[in-house]
C-alpha cells in the first residue's frame, strides 16, 4: 500500500491501544514511546518533518481487545501571520 505525503501543518493524533494483560504506561513512557513512530512518518516521507512548527501531536491510550497502535493524521489550514 503506498500512502501520498501530507502537506504541513498537521495534526498528529497517535493512539495506544492495549489489552489483555496489558497496562496503562506512564504519561511520560508514553509519549516518549511515540518518538520512534514520527521519525518512522517522516523516513516514509508521509509527513514533510516533525518540528513543531509543522505538527500538533496528540498522544493517548486505551484499554481494548489486544495491543495496537492507531494514527490518524489530519491536515488543517495554515494559521494567519
Amino acid at each position: 500500500m503506498s500512502l501520498a505525503p501530507v502537506v504541513a501543518p498537521i495534526d498528529i493524533h497517535v493512539e495506544r491501544i492495549y489489552g489483555g494483560r496489558g497496562k496503562a504506561m506512564d504519561p511520560d513512557n508514553l509519549v516518549g514511546g511515540v518518538k520512534p513512530v514520527l521519525d518512522g512518518l517522516v523516513r516514509a516521507g508521509i509527513i514533510p518533518d516533525d518540528n513543531p512548527d509543522q505538527i500538533r501531536l496528540y498522544v493517548s491510550q486505551v484499554k481494548g481487545e489486544g495491543m495496537a497502535v492507531r494514527i490518524t493524521i489530519i491536515g488543517r489550514q495554515k494559521e494567519a501571520a
